[in-house]
Protein backbone atom coordinates (compact mmCIF):
# COMPACT_ATOMS: atom_id res chain seq x y z
CA UNK A 1 0.00 0.00 0.00
CA UNK A 2 1.36 3.45 -0.91
CA UNK A 3 0.42 6.91 0.76
CA UNK A 4 1.30 10.30 0.04
CA UNK A 5 1.46 12.70 2.41
CA UNK A 6 2.69 16.29 0.94
CA UNK A 7 4.96 18.11 3.91
CA UNK A 8 5.78 21.52 1.92
CA UNK A 9 4.81 22.05 -1.64
CA UNK A 10 4.52 25.86 -1.65
CA UNK A 11 8.42 26.94 -2.38
CA UNK A 12 11.25 24.88 -2.55
CA UNK A 13 12.51 23.25 -1.33
CA UNK A 14 9.04 20.52 -1.72
CA UNK A 15 8.94 17.67 0.71
CA UNK A 16 6.68 14.94 0.74
CA UNK A 17 6.27 11.90 3.28
CA UNK A 18 5.84 8.60 1.12
CA UNK A 19 4.82 4.94 2.69
CA UNK A 20 5.52 1.99 0.84
CA UNK A 21 4.70 -1.56 2.26
CA UNK A 22 5.56 -0.37 6.18
CA UNK A 23 8.78 1.99 4.81
CA UNK A 24 8.73 5.55 5.14
CA UNK A 25 10.18 7.94 2.49
CA UNK A 26 10.75 11.44 3.18
CA UNK A 27 10.95 13.24 -0.22
CA UNK A 28 12.64 16.58 -0.43
CA UNK A 29 13.06 17.68 -3.70
CA UNK A 30 13.35 21.03 -5.88
CA UNK A 31 15.96 22.74 -8.49
CA UNK A 32 19.59 23.41 -8.19
CA UNK A 33 21.61 25.31 -10.93
CA UNK A 34 22.47 21.93 -12.80
CA UNK A 35 18.21 21.11 -12.83
CA UNK A 36 16.27 19.15 -10.68
CA UNK A 37 17.55 16.80 -7.34
CA UNK A 38 15.39 14.79 -4.52
CA UNK A 39 17.29 13.69 -1.38
CA UNK A 40 15.56 10.89 0.74
CA UNK A 41 17.72 11.61 4.29
CA UNK A 42 16.19 8.48 5.99
CA UNK A 43 17.65 6.45 3.43
CA UNK A 44 20.87 8.29 2.74
CA UNK A 45 20.01 8.87 -0.76
CA UNK A 46 20.15 11.88 -3.03
CA UNK A 47 20.24 11.85 -7.16
CA UNK A 48 19.83 14.73 -9.28
CA UNK A 49 16.33 13.97 -11.39
CA UNK A 50 14.80 14.82 -14.43
CA UNK A 51 11.69 16.89 -14.08
CA UNK A 52 9.28 15.47 -11.46
CA UNK A 53 6.82 14.24 -14.08
CA UNK A 54 9.72 12.33 -15.45
CA UNK A 55 8.67 8.90 -14.26
CA UNK A 56 11.23 6.91 -16.54
CA UNK A 57 14.30 9.15 -16.30
CA UNK A 58 13.92 9.59 -12.31
CA UNK A 59 12.99 5.74 -12.01
CA UNK A 60 16.48 4.76 -13.65
CA UNK A 61 18.56 7.24 -11.28
CA UNK A 62 16.60 5.93 -7.89
CA UNK A 63 17.53 2.08 -9.29
CA UNK A 64 21.02 3.45 -9.71
CA UNK A 65 21.49 3.82 -6.26
CA UNK A 66 20.67 0.28 -5.62
CA UNK A 67 16.91 0.50 -4.99
CA UNK A 68 15.08 -2.38 -6.30
CA UNK A 69 12.60 -1.66 -9.56
CA UNK A 70 9.25 -1.15 -7.26
CA UNK A 71 10.87 1.26 -4.77
CA UNK A 72 12.42 3.31 -7.61
CA UNK A 73 9.17 3.44 -9.53
CA UNK A 74 6.18 3.73 -7.14
CA UNK A 75 9.35 6.93 -6.07
CA UNK A 76 9.28 8.20 -9.32
CA UNK A 77 5.34 7.89 -9.75
CA UNK A 78 4.99 9.42 -6.07
CA UNK A 79 7.38 12.45 -7.95
CA UNK A 80 4.68 12.68 -11.02
CA UNK A 81 1.81 13.26 -8.84
CA UNK A 82 3.60 15.62 -6.73
CA UNK A 83 4.66 17.83 -9.67
CA UNK A 84 1.09 18.61 -10.79
CA UNK A 85 1.13 20.94 -7.33
CA UNK A 86 4.18 22.90 -7.70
Amino acid sequence: MTDIHPIQLHAQPYEAKLNLNGNSYHLIFGRQINGWFLCIPNHRIGVELAHPSDRFWNKESLEATGMTANEASTIACALKELSQFI
